[in-house]
């Protein structure tokens, strides 16, 4: 049992370096709900983690499914080449991984917009949904702005650890004007994804930071309908979502096109223009009858890390949390994953982390190599 002064609500900053929450890339995205399968994680505790993340994610879009455009979509892996069904049949476990495989037949069946000479088939994902990240994270900053304070354009430029608590020197941006200062706290908690500047070396070591870019379409028109289920291409590397609501299609990928795959790239202010025209050229193959009209592209700054799994726990200290490096695949794991940092950092001792995303299996240096 915690003792009762544990039990105390602490009092909590958000210190933000962007105007607003969810002002960056994947607030614009198009929100895929799209939980990874047991044999693709590989862990059983990792697996059931994922689950939890999940479930209390839809339990709290249950309450706003209007509000944040909700849509339980499904979503599909489509495959444009047999080496990759090859791979998934030898991959995916039918029965516990609740997936249907699909053939050339079935993937036209049910997306009749597709280019069928492109699709040979295809992994579907029954438990998949889509949302509006922007709308719900608005929504989550509307509950807890009377509880949290929040501090917007300001930049953490160093932490330094003391003995008892941390120290953040911060800058803040206003009217053109930079203001610096400290700020001191007993419990600091990470949520960097990529960026990886206060982190200790052995945590850095193991980030790789990535820029990804996404398109978006004008809405299409009616005649075209709805594509009904989230997409993926080139096993994830490219990604779709059809908003249901203002029909407008995001498109994302396409990073393979940059030499480096955009890789340790870490300014969003700009574009890679070749990717830019890849990714309207791959949409336009895909579902040539769309009448394709880009209405803006942006890029943002992901991360994976060398095992492919997020960071999330305690570093070098109960009261230094850290949850990042979210391998592309965020949408249903980060939620939950604030959670639990919540609870640790009330409780050093909560045990609902799995021990496969805990910094420390960094310590010894890493190996392997992110995707």
């Amino acid at each position: 049992m915690m003792e009762a002064e544990q039990m105390k609500p602490k009092k909590v900053l958000v210190v933000e370096a962007r105007q607003h929450v969810s002002c960056g890339a994947t607030g614009r995205n198009g929100g895929h709900l799209w939980p990874r399968s047991k044999s693709e994680l590989g862990d059983e505790e990792y697996f059931n983690f994922q689950e939890h993340c999940v479930r209390i994610l839809r339990d709290k879009i249950k309450d706003i499914e209007e509000e944040c455009e909700w849509a339980e979509t499904g979503a599909v892996n489509v495959a444009r080449f047999q080496d990759e069904i090859d791979d998934w049949d030898d991959f995916y476990d039918v029965s516990s991984d609740g997936v249907e495989m699909w053939n050339q037949q079935g993937i036209k069946k049910r997306i009749p917009q597709i280019n069928e000479d492109n699709a040979i088939g295809g992994v579907f994902y029954k438990n998949c949904g889509q949302f509006y990240p922007q709308k719900f994270v608005h929504s989550l900053f509307n509950e807890a702005k009377d509880k949290v304070k929040f501090l917007f354009m300001t930049t953490v430029d160093s932490v330094e650890k003391n003995d008892s608590d941390f120290t953040l020197h911060v800058t803040q941006h206003a009217n053109n004007e930079f203001h610096t200062g400290a700020l001191t706290t007993k419990t600091l908690i990470h949520c960097t994804n990529a960026y990886v500047k206060n982190l200790p070396d052995y945590i850095q070591d193991s980030i790789i930071p990535f820029r990804g870019q996404v398109i978006i379409t004008k809405p299409t028109d009616e005649k075209f309908g709805l594509i009904p289920h989230s997409l993926a291409f080139n096993d994830g590397f490219e990604y779709l979502i059809h908003r249901q609501k203002d029909r407008r299609i995001v498109f994302g990928g396409m990073r393979w096109v940059s030499e480096s795959k955009e890789e340790h790239t870490i300014d969003d202010s700009d574009k890679h223009p070749e990717i830019s025209e890849k990714l309207l050229e791959n949409l336009c193959e895909w579902f040539p009858e769309a009448n394709i009209e880009i209405e803006t592209d942006w890029s943002g700054i992901m991360a994976n890390t060398v095992d492919s799994k997020p960071i999330v726990g305690q570093l070098d200290s109960q009261n230094e949390l850290i949850g990042v490096a979210f391998c592309g695949n965020g949408m249903p794991k980060s939620y939950g994953v604030g959670e639990s940092l919540a609870h640790l950092a009330v409780n050093p001792l909560s045990r609902e982390i799995p021990s496969c995303l805990k910094p420390d299996r960094f310590k010894g240096g890493t190996e392997g190599g992110g995707k």
